[in-house]
């Protein structure tokens, strides 16, 4: 390990990192860069001159390595009728309900204890609510694929709709066209039977 010009180390390992970050929650407190430094560099003999920000990502890093394999064991827990079921469902979907269904069985098993394991009569409350929970599961994505169907059919009505509505704007500049055209016809014929009308009383004055 590289060590500073005072003998101290100038670099951490994971594993320091993880142990300080222990011993802080252990004192009830919440582990950040600046209170790992300071048990680092108490306890650990580091450098005070380590980058905060490149500690903070290693923190980081580290708890949610340490909460990711702590809920992969969770859910390894599980029974395997419970865990094949959550795989039908899509895998977000299943992730979500997993972790939630593992950290319901963790808090059951801290609070029952060996209690649960006594009484039948806690076993089938508990089956009762892993079979609630499938229902309900299965429900929703009865109405999740509903609502699509719904949707789906909306957006074909929607789009006939506005087909319709184009074929009307057609149409309608359409009757525009010959209504102008009939208008022109109008006119012209109006102007013909004028003329006409002159040149009749014209003659007739003439004969007169």
């Amino acid at each position: 390990m590289t060590k500073s010009k005072g003998g101290r180390p100038a670099t951490y390992s994971s594993a320091q990192v993880l142990a300080a970050i222990d011993r802080i929650e252990q004192s009830g407190a919440s582990p950040e860069a600046s209170s790992v430094k300071d048990v680092l560099c108490k306890e650990h003999g580091i450098s005070p001159g380590i980058n905060l920000q490149s500690l903070g990502e290693e923190v980081a890093r580290q708890l949610e390595n340490r909460e990711r394999v702590r809920t992969e064991a969770l859910i390894n827990a599980l029974p395997e009728t419970v865990r094949r079921e959550g795989a039908k469902i899509g895998s977000d979907i299943q992730q979500r309900i997993l972790e939630v269904v593992a950290h319901l069985a963790k808090s059951i098993r801290e609070v029952a204890g060996h209690a649960i394991q006594e009484k039948d009569d806690d076993l089938d409350a508990q089956r009762q609510k892993n079979r609630a929970l499938r229902e309900e599961i299965a429900g929703k994505s009865e109405e999740v694929e509903r609502l699509s169907a719904e949707l789906t059919e909306a957006r074909t009505h929607v789009f006939e709709l506005e087909q319709k509505v184009r074929d009307l704007e057609v149409e309608k500049d359409s009757v525009a066209r010959e209504e102008a055209r009939l208008l022109d016809l109008t006119t012209r014929l109006e102007q013909l039977l004028l003329g006409a009308s002159d040149q009749t009383s014209a003659r007739m004055e003439a004969g007169e």
